[in-house]
Protein backbone atom coordinates (compact mmCIF):
# COMPACT_ATOMS: atom_id res chain seq x y z
CA UNK A 1 0.00 0.00 0.00
CA UNK A 2 1.48 3.42 -1.02
CA UNK A 3 -0.96 5.61 1.00
CA UNK A 4 -1.37 7.86 -2.05
CA UNK A 5 -4.82 9.01 -0.90
CA UNK A 6 -3.28 10.57 2.21
CA UNK A 7 -1.04 12.70 0.02
CA UNK A 8 -3.72 13.85 -2.43
CA UNK A 9 -5.92 14.89 0.51
CA UNK A 10 -3.29 16.39 2.77
CA UNK A 11 -4.83 16.38 6.25
CA UNK A 12 -2.84 17.99 9.02
CA UNK A 13 -1.36 15.53 11.51
CA UNK A 14 -3.78 16.27 14.32
CA UNK A 15 -6.74 15.52 12.07
CA UNK A 16 -5.01 12.51 10.56
CA UNK A 17 -4.44 10.98 13.98
CA UNK A 18 -8.19 10.97 14.59
CA UNK A 19 -8.94 9.42 11.18
CA UNK A 20 -6.59 6.42 11.15
CA UNK A 21 -5.11 3.82 13.49
CA UNK A 22 -1.70 4.41 15.06
CA UNK A 23 -0.10 1.84 12.76
CA UNK A 24 -1.53 3.46 9.64
CA UNK A 25 -0.61 6.92 10.96
CA UNK A 26 3.08 5.98 11.22
CA UNK A 27 3.04 4.49 7.72
CA UNK A 28 1.38 7.59 6.23
CA UNK A 29 4.07 9.79 7.80
CA UNK A 30 6.77 7.55 6.33
CA UNK A 31 5.08 7.49 2.91
CA UNK A 32 4.76 11.27 2.85
CA UNK A 33 8.40 11.70 3.85
CA UNK A 34 9.56 9.29 1.14
CA UNK A 35 7.91 11.47 -1.53
CA UNK A 36 9.72 14.68 -0.57
CA UNK A 37 10.51 17.13 -3.38
CA UNK A 38 12.56 19.53 -1.25
CA UNK A 39 14.59 18.68 1.87
CA UNK A 40 16.49 21.21 3.97
CA UNK A 41 18.46 19.69 6.86
CA UNK A 42 19.15 21.89 9.90
CA UNK A 43 21.66 20.07 12.08
CA UNK A 44 21.46 22.57 14.94
CA UNK A 45 17.82 21.61 15.43
CA UNK A 46 18.34 17.95 14.58
CA UNK A 47 15.59 18.40 12.03
CA UNK A 48 14.96 18.14 8.28
CA UNK A 49 12.32 20.41 6.76
CA UNK A 50 10.66 18.88 3.72
CA UNK A 51 7.76 19.14 1.26
CA UNK A 52 5.70 16.27 -0.10
CA UNK A 53 5.73 16.23 -3.91
CA UNK A 54 2.28 14.72 -4.41
CA UNK A 55 0.73 17.00 -1.80
CA UNK A 56 1.59 20.15 -3.79
CA UNK A 57 1.29 18.83 -7.37
CA UNK A 58 -2.15 20.26 -8.15
CA UNK A 59 -1.41 23.57 -6.42
CA UNK A 60 1.89 23.89 -8.28
CA UNK A 61 0.27 23.13 -11.64
CA UNK A 62 -2.32 25.88 -11.13
CA UNK A 63 0.33 28.33 -9.92
CA UNK A 64 2.58 27.75 -12.94
CA UNK A 65 -0.30 28.17 -15.41
CA UNK A 66 -1.46 31.43 -13.81
CA UNK A 67 2.09 32.75 -13.50
CA UNK A 68 2.59 32.10 -17.21
CA UNK A 69 -0.74 33.78 -18.05
CA UNK A 70 -0.43 36.92 -15.94
CA UNK A 71 0.79 39.91 -17.91
CA UNK A 72 3.16 42.42 -16.35
CA UNK A 73 0.88 45.23 -17.60
CA UNK A 74 -1.82 44.01 -15.17
CA UNK A 75 0.43 44.59 -12.16
CA UNK A 76 0.82 47.93 -10.40
CA UNK A 77 3.89 49.87 -11.52
CA UNK A 78 4.93 50.43 -7.92
CA UNK A 79 4.97 46.78 -6.86
CA UNK A 80 7.41 47.54 -4.06
CA UNK A 81 4.95 49.86 -2.37
CA UNK A 82 2.18 47.26 -2.73
CA UNK A 83 4.46 44.67 -1.12
CA UNK A 84 5.55 47.07 1.66
CA UNK A 85 1.99 48.14 2.44
CA UNK A 86 0.61 44.61 2.63
CA UNK A 87 3.54 43.24 4.63
CA UNK A 88 3.00 45.99 7.20
CA UNK A 89 -0.76 45.40 7.22
CA UNK A 90 -0.21 41.72 8.03
CA UNK A 91 1.43 43.11 11.18
CA UNK A 92 -1.77 45.13 11.81
CA UNK A 93 -0.55 48.43 10.34
CA UNK A 94 -3.44 50.68 9.31
CA UNK A 95 -2.86 52.98 6.35
CA UNK A 96 -3.57 53.16 2.60
CA UNK A 97 -1.70 52.92 -0.68
CA UNK A 98 -2.64 56.51 -1.53
CA UNK A 99 -1.37 57.95 1.77
CA UNK A 100 1.96 56.12 1.67
CA UNK A 101 2.43 56.93 -2.03
CA UNK A 102 2.26 60.63 -1.12
CA UNK A 103 4.96 60.05 1.52
CA UNK A 104 7.42 58.30 -0.79
CA UNK A 105 6.79 60.94 -3.45
CA UNK A 106 7.70 63.64 -0.94
CA UNK A 107 4.19 65.11 -0.88
CA UNK A 108 3.44 64.29 2.77
CA UNK A 109 5.18 63.56 6.07
CA UNK A 110 5.04 60.32 8.08
CA UNK A 111 2.29 60.78 10.66
CA UNK A 112 2.19 57.50 12.61
CA UNK A 113 3.75 54.11 13.27
CA UNK A 114 1.76 52.36 10.52
CA UNK A 115 3.09 54.69 7.84
CA UNK A 116 6.62 54.39 9.26
CA UNK A 117 6.41 50.58 9.03
CA UNK A 118 5.42 50.78 5.35
CA UNK A 119 8.13 53.30 4.48
CA UNK A 120 10.78 51.19 6.24
CA UNK A 121 9.87 48.09 4.23
CA UNK A 122 9.69 50.11 1.02
CA UNK A 123 13.18 51.48 1.66
CA UNK A 124 14.52 47.96 2.26
CA UNK A 125 12.98 46.71 -1.00
CA UNK A 126 14.69 49.56 -2.85
CA UNK A 127 17.94 48.78 -1.07
CA UNK A 128 17.73 45.10 -2.02
CA UNK A 129 17.01 46.01 -5.63
CA UNK A 130 19.93 48.43 -5.90
CA UNK A 131 22.46 46.19 -4.18
CA UNK A 132 21.28 42.96 -5.86
CA UNK A 133 20.96 41.35 -2.43
CA UNK A 134 22.19 37.89 -3.43
CA UNK A 135 24.56 36.75 -0.70
CA UNK A 136 23.53 37.32 2.90
CA UNK A 137 25.75 37.41 5.98
CA UNK A 138 24.90 38.07 9.61
CA UNK A 139 26.06 41.66 9.16
CA UNK A 140 24.00 42.32 6.02
CA UNK A 141 20.97 40.66 7.59
CA UNK A 142 21.34 42.85 10.69
CA UNK A 143 21.61 45.96 8.49
CA UNK A 144 18.35 45.15 6.71
CA UNK A 145 16.60 44.23 9.96
CA UNK A 146 17.60 47.52 11.58
CA UNK A 147 16.13 49.37 8.59
CA UNK A 148 12.87 47.46 9.01
CA UNK A 149 12.42 48.14 12.71
CA UNK A 150 13.74 51.73 12.71
CA UNK A 151 11.39 53.72 14.92
CA UNK A 152 8.82 50.90 15.20
CA UNK A 153 10.60 48.17 17.19
CA UNK A 154 8.69 46.20 19.79
CA UNK A 155 10.33 43.97 22.43
CA UNK A 156 13.44 46.15 22.17
CA UNK A 157 14.48 44.96 25.64
CA UNK A 158 15.48 41.72 23.86
CA UNK A 159 17.81 43.52 21.45
CA UNK A 160 21.53 44.19 21.72
CA UNK A 161 23.41 45.76 18.82
CA UNK A 162 24.93 43.17 16.49
CA UNK A 163 23.11 40.24 18.11
CA UNK A 164 20.01 38.22 17.45
CA UNK A 165 17.32 38.41 20.15
CA UNK A 166 18.51 37.86 23.72
CA UNK A 167 15.41 36.13 25.14
CA UNK A 168 12.43 33.96 24.25
CA UNK A 169 9.72 35.21 21.90
CA UNK A 170 6.42 33.80 20.66
CA UNK A 171 4.55 33.71 17.34
CA UNK A 172 0.87 34.53 17.71
CA UNK A 173 -1.98 34.22 15.20
CA UNK A 174 -4.54 36.90 14.31
CA UNK A 175 -6.55 35.96 17.43
CA UNK A 176 -3.52 36.28 19.70
CA UNK A 177 -3.09 32.52 20.17
CA UNK A 178 0.53 31.36 20.57
CA UNK A 179 1.28 29.07 17.64
CA UNK A 180 5.04 28.82 18.04
CA UNK A 181 7.95 29.72 20.33
CA UNK A 182 11.18 30.69 18.60
CA UNK A 183 14.40 28.68 18.70
CA UNK A 184 16.29 28.96 22.04
CA UNK A 185 18.72 31.87 22.23
CA UNK A 186 21.78 29.64 22.70
CA UNK A 187 21.17 28.03 19.29
CA UNK A 188 20.47 31.17 17.27
CA UNK A 189 23.97 31.85 15.92
CA UNK A 190 24.45 28.28 14.69
CA UNK A 191 20.96 27.84 13.27
CA UNK A 192 21.11 31.18 11.45
CA UNK A 193 24.49 30.24 9.95
CA UNK A 194 22.80 27.14 8.55
CA UNK A 195 19.85 29.19 7.30
CA UNK A 196 22.17 31.58 5.46
CA UNK A 197 24.10 28.70 3.88
CA UNK A 198 20.83 27.33 2.50
CA UNK A 199 19.59 30.75 1.43
CA UNK A 200 22.79 31.64 -0.39
CA UNK A 201 22.52 28.67 -2.72
CA UNK A 202 19.89 29.17 -5.42
CA UNK A 203 19.12 25.99 -7.31
CA UNK A 204 19.19 26.37 -11.13
CA UNK A 205 15.89 24.47 -11.31
CA UNK A 206 13.39 27.33 -11.07
CA UNK A 207 10.50 25.20 -9.83
CA UNK A 208 12.68 23.66 -7.12
CA UNK A 209 13.86 27.17 -6.15
CA UNK A 210 10.23 28.34 -5.99
CA UNK A 211 9.27 25.62 -3.53
CA UNK A 212 12.50 26.06 -1.59
CA UNK A 213 11.82 29.79 -1.20
CA UNK A 214 8.60 29.03 0.67
CA UNK A 215 10.31 26.47 2.90
CA UNK A 216 12.99 29.05 3.73
CA UNK A 217 10.22 31.56 4.51
CA UNK A 218 8.75 29.06 6.97
CA UNK A 219 12.14 28.19 8.50
CA UNK A 220 12.96 31.85 9.09
CA UNK A 221 9.61 32.31 10.85
CA UNK A 222 10.22 29.08 12.79
CA UNK A 223 13.61 30.31 14.02
CA UNK A 224 12.31 33.78 14.89
CA UNK A 225 15.81 35.17 15.26
CA UNK A 226 14.90 38.76 16.09
CA UNK A 227 12.96 40.49 18.84
CA UNK A 228 10.56 41.96 16.27
CA UNK A 229 10.06 42.13 12.51
CA UNK A 230 10.57 38.41 11.82
CA UNK A 231 7.50 38.12 9.60
CA UNK A 232 8.44 41.20 7.60
CA UNK A 233 11.98 39.84 7.20
CA UNK A 234 10.71 36.40 6.13
CA UNK A 235 8.51 37.91 3.42
CA UNK A 236 11.24 40.25 2.19
CA UNK A 237 13.73 37.38 1.98
CA UNK A 238 11.16 35.17 0.22
CA UNK A 239 10.47 37.89 -2.34
CA UNK A 240 14.18 38.54 -2.87
CA UNK A 241 15.00 34.84 -3.25
CA UNK A 242 12.35 34.42 -5.95
CA UNK A 243 13.67 37.40 -7.91
CA UNK A 244 17.24 36.12 -7.66
CA UNK A 245 16.01 32.70 -8.85
CA UNK A 246 14.56 34.24 -12.02
CA UNK A 247 10.90 34.67 -11.05
CA UNK A 248 10.98 38.25 -12.31
CA UNK A 249 7.24 38.95 -12.05
CA UNK A 250 7.67 39.05 -8.28
CA UNK A 251 9.27 42.46 -8.75
CA UNK A 252 5.67 43.66 -9.12
CA UNK A 253 3.61 40.68 -7.93
CA UNK A 254 3.22 40.98 -4.16
CA UNK A 255 3.65 37.93 -1.93
CA UNK A 256 2.37 39.90 1.05
CA UNK A 257 -0.73 41.00 -0.84
CA UNK A 258 -1.58 37.33 -1.41
CA UNK A 259 -1.00 36.54 2.28
CA UNK A 260 -2.86 39.59 3.56
CA UNK A 261 -6.00 38.52 1.67
CA UNK A 262 -5.95 35.24 3.61
CA UNK A 263 -4.16 36.15 6.82
CA UNK A 264 -5.88 33.54 9.00
CA UNK A 265 -4.83 30.80 6.57
CA UNK A 266 -1.24 32.05 6.73
CA UNK A 267 -1.03 31.53 10.48
CA UNK A 268 -2.93 28.24 10.28
CA UNK A 269 -0.46 26.88 7.72
CA UNK A 270 2.43 27.84 10.02
CA UNK A 271 0.65 26.09 12.88
CA UNK A 272 0.11 22.91 10.83
CA UNK A 273 3.75 22.97 9.70
CA UNK A 274 4.94 23.15 13.31
CA UNK A 275 4.79 19.36 13.47
CA UNK A 276 7.48 17.09 14.83
CA UNK A 277 8.22 15.58 11.40
CA UNK A 278 9.52 18.72 9.64
CA UNK A 279 6.68 18.53 7.11
CA UNK A 280 6.20 22.05 5.71
CA UNK A 281 3.84 20.94 2.92
CA UNK A 282 0.97 22.81 4.58
CA UNK A 283 2.81 26.14 4.39
CA UNK A 284 3.95 25.60 0.80
CA UNK A 285 0.41 24.65 -0.24
CA UNK A 286 -0.90 27.83 1.35
CA UNK A 287 1.67 30.01 -0.42
CA UNK A 288 0.98 28.44 -3.82
CA UNK A 289 -2.79 28.69 -3.36
CA UNK A 290 -2.83 32.24 -1.99
CA UNK A 291 -0.57 33.60 -4.74
CA UNK A 292 -2.59 31.71 -7.36
CA UNK A 293 -5.78 33.23 -5.96
CA UNK A 294 -4.25 36.70 -6.22
CA UNK A 295 -3.06 36.12 -9.79
CA UNK A 296 -6.47 34.79 -10.84
CA UNK A 297 -8.15 37.83 -9.30
CA UNK A 298 -5.79 40.18 -11.17
CA UNK A 299 -6.20 38.35 -14.50
CA UNK A 300 -10.00 38.31 -14.25
CA UNK A 301 -10.22 41.90 -13.06
CA UNK A 302 -11.42 40.97 -9.59
CA UNK A 303 -8.64 42.77 -7.69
Amino acid sequence: MDYYEYMVVYDDYRKLRYKVSEDVYDKVVEARRNKAIVEIPVKTLDKVFWVNKIGIEDDLRVFLKLYDDINQSLLKNNGRLVEALNSACIEVARTTYEDTLKIINGEAEIRNKSEKMVVNIYNVLNYMNKTEYKFITKESLMDVWEMIIDGVCENSYLWEKGKYRTGDIHVVDSQGKIVHTGVPVNKLDDVMDEFMDNYNYIDPDKVFALVKSFVLHYIFAYIHAFCDGNGRMARLLNNNYLIQAGWDKFRRLSISSAINRQRTGYYRSIDFSNNSFGDTTFFVKFMLKSISSLMYSIITGGN
